[in-house]
């Protein structure tokens, strides 16, 4: 319960990634050597396709694919190639979701960066918004720069707020910037998925239990069907998150 749970519908936080079907089931057959292409890094091949090809709008789609494979990748390069040949950087590639999703939730802050300069839409997603997916995983620059194009620290994914998500993973740096840019302490997300301060308790982060009730976060908050904060906190034996909660007021 209220555990920081990480969603991971494609595969672990590993560069060393193979492409997953989902790229092959959005792409043409003509376009596919393009995508595992850009996905593999193959950046002179990705540049040899997109610069013959003269026809591209009929492969809108494949274009827009590469673009999510590469920046799954974590291929800079190759993302600026596919984006300066005309790709839709807002494609929502199945579970992948956007090019934005995917490298914020690997962390790829370059392409992050490139994709922003272009104005990618930091709302679309298929998991989660890209800001909920670098808070999830402790990606704090990219928590910076999506803040920084407006994203909203108080959108609910299915997965959970975005200060939920970095208090489960005991993130104080992301917590700091999510708090400074408005994030409601108290907001619930996910069912069962418990308050900040809660999931911030039961992992044991004391530390960012204390900067979220200094923010207005509530110790005595619960969502229905959970227990409060410190009743898991003593049933799990987190001694120093016991004792934030009690100097909270909990």
């Amino acid at each position: 319960m209220y555990s920081n749970r990480k969603v991971n519908l494609d595969g672990d936080l590993d560069r060393n990634l193979t492409i997953d079907p989902v790229f092959a089931s959005h792409s043409s057959v003509a376009g596919f050597g393009l995508v595992l292409s850009s996905h593999e890094g193959l950046i002179d091949t990705v540049k040899r396709i997109v610069h013959q090809e003269n026809h591209w709008s009929k492969f809108a789609s494949d274009l827009a694919v590469a673009l999510v494979a590469a920046s799954r990748a974590g291929n800079t390069d190759v993302a600026q190639c596919v984006v300066d040949g005309g790709a839709n950087i807002d494609f929502i590639c199945g579970k992948m979701g956007t090019a934005l999703e995917q490298a914020s939730f690997r962390g790829h802050t370059e392409i992050v960066s490139l994709l922003l300069e272009r104005d990618a839409d930091h709302s679309l997603f298929a998991v989660g918004t890209p800001l909920q997916r670098a808070s999830n995983n402790g990606y704090e620059q990219i928590v910076k720069l999506l803040l920084a194009k407006g994203a909203s620290p108080n959108y609910v994914p299915i997965s959970g707020t975005a200060l939920q998500q970095a208090a489960g993973g005991g993130y104080q740096g992301i917590i700091k910037d999510l708090l400074d840019a408005g994030a409601d302490p108290n907001l619930l997300g996910e069912k069962y998925g418990g308050t900040a301060i809660q999931r911030a308790a039961c992992e044991g982060h004391a530390n960012c239990v204390r900067l979220i009730a200094q923010a207005g976060g509530d110790p005595d908050l619960i969502e229905p069907g959970t227990y409060a904060a410190i009743y898991r906190a003593i049933f799990l034996k987190r001694v120093e998150s016991i004792e934030a909660l009690i100097d909270a007021g909990a």
